[in-house]
């Protein structure tokens, strides 16, 4: 068989999931010119899968040193991170729980920059640290100039509201308000605005906090609100707000304590915290397993389970009122907390 052939057949192998058998096959044509990229990448996969992570990561960044413009080959025409040329990142390395600091092992590996999100500037290649004392996930690495890269990009699937998520939000600011004593919120991570538009439509007072200049522009200039352009752990204010929304923004933090805390201090007393993060424990994450697209997300870096979000909730001082499963995004989970 030629190279061509040899490829084929290992890919009909990888989609059969017989491990062993494609591995062998793309190991005759891992130092190939046209195909040892490709072939790396998928051994990648199977290595993974196979909960061989140590494997799974020499092979990602294999299938780089191969070819550095690997995107250029597996990715659709459309997403526009194809053009991605990789090369070494000043990136700051993280073994220990960011809950309770114990040492962490690795549970899954992924190539993240397969994700139509995929943001330049953050490591291809995530390896998901493990705390069983907490049952936590986190990034095993993360930029340096984390806030900069922040700033300067946008996520390309969320640039437009969805119309069909302002009857959701509604649903949820009733559930918030219900626990809430005053109408002031302040909402962390705004995006587009969905949430912060249906707030000012059922006449409460709202103020956002939105580290993307982009989208804090669009939501001063169509809803014409405070929007403080910053890294929410900078955020210098003397008001308490009565509500505070992190709607799927704390696992975008290195520091979850902090973010956390800096929530708590920001409410009046009694306040209330409404977040929502995915749950790599929910239902729908066990049910797809590999193919849950929440693995593979660059800019998370924590990844809760209920069990992990519980405790660190507890360790800043808040007590949970309510638990429920997003209706908004698959996998997620949504809390109501209150500050004691």
């Amino acid at each position: 068989m030629n190279d061509q052939q040899i490829f084929e057949q290992a890919e009909q192998l990888f989609q059969k999931g017989l491990n062993a058998p494609c591995i062998e096959q793309y190991l005759k044509i891992a130092d190939k010119p046209s195909l040892g990229a490709i072939a790396h990448f998928r051994m990648g996969q199977v290595y993974n899968r196979m909960e061989h992570y140590e494997q799974s990561r020499q092979h990602h960044y294999a299938a780089f040193e191969n070819d550095p413009k690997l995107f250029s080959n597996i990715l659709p025409q459309n997403l526009p991170h194809r053009t991605y040329v990789h090369q070494k990142l000043e990136l700051i390395e993280n073994n220990n729980c960011p809950i309770c600091g114990s040492e962490s092992k690795a549970k899954r590996c992924y190539n993240v920059g397969v994700s139509y999100d995929f943001t330049p500037g953050f490591d291809p290649v995530r390896v998901w640290m493990h705390c069983e004392k907490c049952d936590h996930l986190f990034a095993h690495n993360r930029p340096k100039n984390l806030e900069k890269v922040l700033k300067e990009t946008k996520m390309n699937s969320t640039l437009t509201p969805d119309p069909k998520a302002f009857a959701e939000e509604c649903r949820i600011l009733k559930r918030i308000m219900s626990y809430a004593k005053g109408d002031g919120i302040l909402e962390v991570g705004s995006g587009v605005g969905e949430f912060a538009g249906v707030a000012l439509e059922m006449l409460y007072q709202v103020e956002c906090i939105e580290i993307r200049s982009y989208y804090a522009q669009v939501l001063e200039q169509k809803l014409k609100i405070k929007v403080h352009r910053c890294d929410f752990l900078n955020f210098d204010c003397k008001n308490k707000y009565n509500v505070l929304v992190m709607g799927d923004v704390i696992e975008h933090f290195a520091e979850p304590f902090k973010a956390l805390k800096k929530a708590y201090d920001l409410l009046g007393e009694e306040g209330v915290l409404w977040l929502s993060t995915p749950n790599f424990k929910s239902a729908h994450t066990r049910l797809l397993d590999h193919a849950d697209p929440m693995w593979s997300v660059c800019e998370h870096l924590q990844f809760f389970s209920y069990e992990s979000l519980k405790k660190l909730l507890g360790l800043v001082g808040f007590e949970i009122l309510d638990y429920q499963v997003s209706a908004k995004y698959n996998g997620s989970m949504e809390i109501c907390a209150r500050k004691v």
